[in-house]
Formats: structure tokens, C-alpha cells, sequence
């Protein structure tokens, strides 16, 4: 997701994140630089679709030639994602300080998020708030994976 620059790894001090990339070619840093880029993330719409349009509409009418439109294009974009941080963060704080209603595990699934950014730790997250099926039978969107992998925080 664009709101994380991808993890930075010292493999001397987290081995854990070795692998064997000398016998495909490749070097341990690409694990989080070319192969992180190209197979571990996905294109997510920043904006719904209105207030996109609403962008659009806005630019284009201020810009005098499409190289202008354009340019002013990429500084909304950066304007828009830097707005998410700063919702993320401050969404953060007041988590952190005690502000909040979630439950042990949406507080877990939560800081995962945080940690991760990714999208399936997104999906886990709202998973958190969903309850039983008709038939009872909780969600399980990796959620026991979560909840292991995040015994850290108890």
C-alpha cells in the first residue's frame, strides 16, 4: 500500500528474513526491493470515485496544457497520500494514548496494521469487526495467524 515505504531489513541483525536468493539470482536485499515491488504489492484507489472526479475536474480547469494538468495531477496525488499518513498516524496516537473502544483483538489487528500496511492486514482488521454467521461460525480471514503472530503485544 503506498502509505509504507517497504521494510528495511539488516539481514546481519534479523535473520529471519534470509533466503536462499543466490540460487535464483538475485541478491537478499531484492526480497524487499524488486521482488517486494513487483509480487507483493496491488494497486488501491486513494480516492472514491467522486472525489476523484471532483480532483479531475478541479485541475483540469486551472491547467493551461496537459503537461501542467499532469504535473498537477502527481502533486494531488502525493497531497492525498500524504493526508492518509497523517490520519494513519494521528489515528495512531489516539489509539495509543487510550482514546478508543476496540477489543484485545481489534487492538491486535490494529497494530498489525499499522506495522505492516499491507492489504491483507487491512482486511484482518475489519474482519475483527464482524461477527458470527448465521450459523455461528466466526470469520476466519487468517485471523488465528494474526492473533499468534501478534502474542508479542499481550
Amino acid at each position: 500500500m503506498p502509505w509504507r515505504n517497504a521494510p528495511d531489513i539488516d539481514f546481519d541483525e534479523q535473520p529471519q528474513y534470509r533466503w536462499p536468493s543466490w540460487r535464483v539470482d538475485y541478491k537478499l536485499e531484492d526480497l524487499f526491493g524488486e521482488l517486494h515491488e513487483k509480487f507483493n504489492t496491488v494497486p488501491i484507489f486513494i480516492q472514491d470515485p467522486d472525489a476523484f472526479h471532483h480532483d479531475v475536474a478541479e485541475l483540469a480547469g486551472d491547467a493551461p496544457s496537459k503537461e501542467v494538468f499532469l504535473a498537477k495531477l502527481q502533486e494531488r496525488k502525493s497531497q492525498r497520500l500524504e493526508e492518509l499518513r497523517n490520519f494513519e498516524e494521528n489515528l495512531t496516537a489516539l489509539i495509543i494514548t487510550g482514546f478508543n473502544r476496540l477489543l484485545d483483538p481489534q487492538m491486535k489487528a490494529f497494530v498489525h496494521l499499522c506495522n505492516s500496511a499491507s492489504f491483507d492486514s487491512l482486511i484482518a482488521f475489519w474482519a475483527t469487526f464482524l461477527g458470527p454467521n448465521k450459523y455461528g461460525t466466526e470469520p476466519s480471514l487468517g485471523l488465528s495467524i494474526l492473533c499468534t503472530s501478534m502474542a508479542s503485544f499481550r
